[in-house]
């Protein structure tokens, strides 16, 4: 089964148990959203799951560091 998509929100503001490496894989992103707070106590998203998907030659992006995200997207 193939799953393709250019931008992927993590899951769980990418918590050290959110990452299946199947969807990563599946999926191919090249974006990925974390949504997570500014100086937030759990610390998401978590370095290994940032790595993950560093890996897979996805472009990252935090809310925590640069607010809301917008995609303009064309069909």
């Amino acid at each position: 089964m193939q799953l393709e998509s250019e931008i992927l929100i993590a899951p769980h503001h990418g918590s050290n148990s959110s990452l299946s490496y199947p969807l990563v894989k599946m999926a191919d992103p090249q974006l990925v959203v974390f949504p997570t707070g500014y100086q937030n106590r759990c610390n998401h998203p978590a370095d290994s799951i940032q790595k993950c998907y560093i890996d897979a030659d996805a472009v990252l992006f935090d809310t925590a560091d640069s607010g809301m995200i917008s995609f303009y997207l064309n069909p």
